[in-house]
């Protein structure tokens, strides 16, 4: 079985990679394991924000930001 997280606010994939894998360096594997969903979300928020937002947005690096609601497929340990 797959495990899951689905990720709250503030959460970061080092953050999640260090909570549940004991290691912030493995946030990698999770970005690509969840990349559609990751990049999906990313693109959303970014058609729907307001101006000020949307200016921030591109500075963010899709690798390490992930919105709140986003369902990740966790590696195993």
């Amino acid at each position: 079985m797959k495990r899951v997280y689905i990720v709250k606010q503030g959460d970061t994939l080092r953050s999640i990679a260090s909570d549940l894998l004991g290691d912030s360096a493995r946030s990698k594997e999770i970005y690509e394991a969840n990349k559609r969903a990751i990049e999906a979300d990313l693109d959303h928020r970014r058609r729907h924000a307001n101006k000020l937002v949307r200016s921030v947005l591109p500075r963010m690096s899709a690798g390490y930001w992930v919105g709140p609601g986003t369902v990740l497929e966790i590696p195993e340990k």
